[in-house]
């Protein structure tokens, strides 16, 4: 193993944790559609609101729409009373188990924070340390 596997792999383990230690529920999931639909039909109870994805693959959220309960009314009242809100995140931070969306891009804003319940899909190569290495040119 590389060391820069070994640090990858540190550094999503330090994100999980710190994310569990800030009252969330992290699941690590193969990138395929009918891995994220399982995950969320485990989790979903009621009307879901499921954001158009900006950073990650489209394709990734096709079997999202399958799901019982899609919500595609936009308005704040229909977002508002949504159990579950389902977006992508650029980048996530590993010291505070925060997760970073783009919260002007359609309504994916609203979505993670009207909804009772948000889950933030997360690709494992977008987790850094620290905040400021968001913005790091890569």
């Amino acid at each position: 193993m590389s060391s820069a596997v070994g640090t990858k792999h540190d550094l999503i383990a330090r994100f999980e944790a710190a994310a569990r230690s800030a009252a969330a529920t992290v699941e690590r999931l193969p990138a395929t559609a009918g891995a994220l639909a399982s995950a969320v039909e485990r989790t979903a109870k009621g009307r879901i609101a499921i954001a158009e994805p900006l950073d990650l693959p489209a394709e990734l959220f096709a079997d999202l729409y399958r799901l019982p309960g899609i919500v595609t009314a936009r308005s704040k009242s229909e977002l508002a009373a949504c159990d579950l809100g389902i977006t992508d995140a650029f980048a996530s931070v590993a010291r505070t188990g925060s997760v970073c969306v783009t919260v002007d891009h359609g309504y994916s804003g609203a979505i993670s924070l009207l909804a009772r319940m948000h889950i933030a899909v997360v690709a494992a190569d977008t987790i850094v340390e620290r905040p400021a290495e968001i913005f790091d040119a890569n």
